[in-house]
């Protein structure tokens, strides 16, 4: 699977979620891939759910954990 490029504030940059990102992802959601999809398209999310799922994407697409943060984090605080 190839990862998609997305235009992201600070530049472009892929996200690409396999195997061990689900599992990372389930992890820091409590919930498995489907289930997540499905509270994000009823607009039942929790605060921190879609961090996670952006962050983890950014890593399976090859950004290292800190730097996926450190992005994540930054569009977070500027683009509420």
């Amino acid at each position: 699977m190839e990862a998609l490029v997305l235009a992201w504030p600070g530049g472009e940059h892929a996200f690409r979620l396999p195997l061990a990102q689900l599992e990372l992802l389930q992890g820091a959601t409590g919930c498995g891939p489907e289930f997540l999809l499905n509270k994000l398209n009823l607009g039942q999310w929790a605060a921190t759910e879609p961090f996670e799922i952006i962050r983890a994407g950014l890593m399976g697409g090859g950004m290292d954990a800190a730097g996926a943060k450190d992005v994540v984090s930054r569009a977070f605080d500027r683009h509420p």
